[in-house]
């Protein structure tokens, strides 16, 4: 492997690591010999991109800045940044996140923090496991079933644990939104729904809301309201991104175009047929649980 190849390794390997790794660690998740981890972390230290720390490494500030520049730079967070701020609708009070697919983890690249309480501290860069999360079911369920089968399977997801993201999956294609029902945290209610950027491939983006089960219980129209506001807003970040979002199985019963005074972009199924790269193995770990029940996601 190529000293590039190496330093690559190691940065996946820290990327889904808050705590940071020791050196028998970073060998083990990588599986450099001892002599080429050595070398590449000392180099990886020395340019900033990894800090140590008490015998413990971990992604570096440098290589922190260099991301956040790169991921606000994007249309998607750009209008993910200028919708929930101008035109929150609903949501102005709630916390709302933006994340990608990569593997079978979602990876959350920014978030608008709300006035009310979450059952979570998002930070950006954090990676959780698509199949738990609004958002990233979200995504898989623009994907066939047998390829949603492929990215979980190829990250070792249990059978049990693939069919009942499928069978979660196939009501978030009647509806158009996805929930995640205090699965990531306890208390924690989460509705998202895919982005369509328009550049020809399928969803890989999607928002979710992030709410207190107990609060969201109270509101009227719950659940309902806040699926709806999630896919308005989803469909608003699309068609500022040229992308046509997916249509509503049944026939898309509440259309946010008027509202949006957007063009008619045309439609397309909730599920593509299109085709799509193989998925690959995840190499960043899931979310951490603290033990008070929160989860950290990038920040």
């Amino acid at each position: 492997m190529s000293a590039i190849g190496q330093a690559a390794a190691i940065l996946r390997a820290l990327g889904g690591r808050p705590e940071g790794l020791r050196f028998s660690e970073v060998v083990a998740a990588t599986q450099l010999p001892k002599s080429s981890a050595h070398g590449a972390l000392r180099e990886l230290v020395r340019a900033g991109l990894v800090d140590e720390h008490d015998r413990r490494y971990k992604v570096g500030m440098r290589l922190v800045e260099i991301a956040a520049a790169r991921i606000n730079d994007t249309d998607v967070t750009r209008a993910f940044t200028e919708l929930t701020t101008v035109r929150p609708g609903a949501l102005l009070d709630e916390t709302v996140v933006l994340s990608a697919l990569e593997g079978a983890n979602v990876v959350y690249l920014a978030c608008r923090t709300g006035s009310r309480p979450v059952a979570v501290q998002y930070r950006i860069g954090m990676q959780l496991p698509a199949a738990m999360t609004a958002s990233g079911r979200a995504v898989l369920a623009t994907r066939g079933d047998d390829e949603v089968r492929t990215i979980l399977e190829s990250a070792g997801t249990a059978p049990a644990a693939v069919e009942r993201c499928l069978a979660e999956l196939a009501s978030a294609r009647r509806v158009g939104y996805a929930i995640d029902d205090e699965e990531t945290t306890r208390g924690m209610l989460c509705f998202g729904a895919a982005i369509a950027l328009g550049d020809g491939e399928p969803p890989r983006c999607a928002i979710a809301v992030s709410l207190v089960k107990a609060v969201a219980e109270e509101r009227p129209g719950y659940p309902a309201v806040y699926g709806d506001e999630v896919l308005r807003l989803a469909r608003a970040i699309s068609y500022q991104c040229g992308g046509t979002p997916p249509v509503l199985s049944d026939g898309d019963r509440q259309s946010d175009r008027g509202e949006l005074d957007m063009p008619d972009q045309g439609a397309v199924p909730l599920v593509s047929s299109a085709p799509r790269r193989r998925a690959k193995r995840p190499d960043g770990a899931g979310g951490d649980h603290a033990a008070d029940g929160h989860v950290e996601v990038p920040a």
